[in-house]
């Protein structure tokens, strides 16, 4: 009742969220329902954190919803400075799998070419083992794109040979560059109009 009423000012906002939280509501309630409800038809996610959300994320996309970014957290610690082959590498594989349970679904409900995966990290680590098999906290990473891209590597690899003063690989492209790229080249809004100073974007990225 109160989202149906009008005003303006902040009370008026404040009633345009709660209509807009209500009819997602609906939306989410009303998925599942029917024969037909795009339903995972044997592909199984891994029950994990990212399995679960990536699971209702294509659940939004082939509902059709209007919702144009999912942002899921992975849950999986990967502050590695002990046993940094192993818990990386299983971090990887829960990675793999709940992916590819997602891509496979996509394509299944064919929505697949409507929707782009990014990863994304606040650190990377260092090249150099701690001393407990493990690596400390770096200023460069690796990013992934997933979906109607390109594959391969684009960008130059980062050198293990040429470090900084702090033994952290040295970044060959900026953060600003991958997430300029990707609303420049998928989302159609131009960089310039997100940075003060467009950064480069990297081109042959998308199909």
């Amino acid at each position: 009742a109160f989202s149906g009423g009008g005003a303006d000012g902040v009370l008026g906002r404040l009633r345009d969220i709660g209509r807009q939280t209500t009819g997602f509501a609906a939306t989410l309630a009303s998925m599942g329902e029917g024969e037909d409800d795009g339903g995972v038809d044997g592909i199984e996610y891994p029950g994990s954190t990212l399995g679960n959300g990536l699971r209702l994320a294509a659940d939004l996309v082939a509902s059709d919803s209007g919702v144009r970014i999912v942002h899921l957290p992975m849950g999986d610690d990967f502050d590695t400075h002990e046993n940094h082959r192993d818990r990386h590498a299983a971090n990887l594989t829960d990675l793999d799998e709940a992916v590819e349970a997602f891509l496979a679904d996509l394509d299944r409900r064919g929505v697949a070419d409507r929707v782009l995966v990014m990863t994304t990290s606040e650190f990377g680590r260092r090249a150099g083992d701690k001393g407990a098999n493990g690596l400390d906290h770096g200023t460069a990473s690796s990013a992934l794109l997933l979906g109607p891209v390109q594959a391969g590597r684009h960008g130059e690899h980062p050198s293990l040979s040429d470090l900084d003063e702090n033994d952290n690989l040295v970044a060959t492209l900026g953060l600003d560059s991958y997430y300029a790229t990707v609303a420049d080249r998928w989302f159609g809004v131009p960089a310039d109009e997100l940075f003060t100073s467009a950064p480069p974007l990297l081109d042959g990225v998308f199909r």
